[in-house]
């Protein structure tokens, strides 16, 4: 009698064993995935990090470039204050997005 208890809490040991294995697997792929969709995420806001740098270099260029038009009397004040407009606009949405 007392040997089949042991060998049924032998099973039963063994089989708590073998979920907490299968568990520990399934941590491990949650795990994996979360990392990779972490990683993926970086990869993403490094390349809007850097297209954002792009955008506002070319925009000031056109702001310096309409202020020169402006002062030799090729542009309009309103011109220069649209372009600058932008330039705060994508600064707030830029600032707004982190």
């Amino acid at each position: 009698m007392g040997n089949r208890a042991a060998k049924s809490k032998l099973v039963s040991k063994k089989l708590e064993v073998a979920q907490l294995l299968m568990d520990i697997k399934d941590l491990e792929k949650t795990i994996t995935l979360e990392v990779r969709e972490a990683y993926r995420q970086i990869k993403t806001d490094i390349k809007r990090v850097h297209a954002t740098r792009i955008a506002r270099k070319l925009a000031e260029e056109k702001l310096s470039a309409e202020e020169k038009k402006f002062e030799v009397g090729l542009s309009t004040s309103f011109n220069v204050l649209e372009f600058q407009g932008k330039i705060l606009l994508n600064s707030k949405v830029t600032k707004s997005k982190q």
